[in-house]
């Protein structure tokens, strides 16, 4: 499950950070960020499974909205913690991210990139302009690749019917993301648009 997620520069949200529990309501006046809370969250599980630039297009998202009017950062953070089952125990895993909004070209790129485990204290992945590194916990070594410019998430690397005992906590955290979904049924693109003959 997600325990927590720390939003900064994201649409209104700036240094916030939201605690989970297994059922959590998100209760306030309009406008006030309900919605870019689940915008947020639905963001990064989405990092694993579609291109960015893909992303902006199915939500018709202009990248210079996405960044807050009311910071100066040039990055978008998001670090989110994790309770996950790692081959039969719990472990947390918190997970990174800075994105750089493009706005000339409309595109948002993925800088940097840890997923960490905190049970352990150990770096598991980590993308940034140097290259990308990740965690064979067969041989305990870091396994390095040169650098990307990237608009998805390096999570994306492990296969999910190969990789269980070589990555088992980058398995289990790509697993849960993979199965998680938004459902934006009320969203107001979907309230807009007809629905009758289709």
């Amino acid at each position: 499950m997600i325990t927590s997620i720390y939003i900064d520069n994201f649409k209104a949200l700036n240094d916030i950070e939201i605690p989970f529990s297994p059922l959590t309501v998100l209760i306030g006046a309009n406008g006030c960020g309900k919605s870019t809370v689940l915008q947020a969250v639905d963001m990064i599980c989405r990092l694993v499974k579609t291109d960015l630039r893909n992303y902006l297009n199915e939500r018709k998202w202009d990248v210079a909205d996405l960044s807050s009017h009311l910071n100066s950062n040039r990055h978008i953070t998001f670090r989110t913690m994790f309770r996950l089952n790692v081959a039969g125990k719990t472990e947390d895993i918190q997970w990174e991210i800075l994105l750089h909004p493009v706005e000339e070209k409309n595109e948002i790129q993925l800088t940097k990139e840890t997923v960490s485990s905190v049970t352990h204290g150990k770096t598991l992945l980590k993308t940034d302009s140097q290259g990308f590194e990740r965690r064979n916990e067969k041989s305990g070594e870091m396994e390095k690749f040169p650098s990307l410019n990237l608009s998805l998430s390096m999570l994306s690397s492990i296969d999910t019917d190969k990789d269980r005992e070589t990555f088992p906590a980058l398995w289990a955290l790509k697993r849960f993301l993979n199965g998680l979904d938004s459902f934006d049924l009320l969203s107001t693109e979907r309230i807009r648009s007809g629905s009758r003959g289709t």
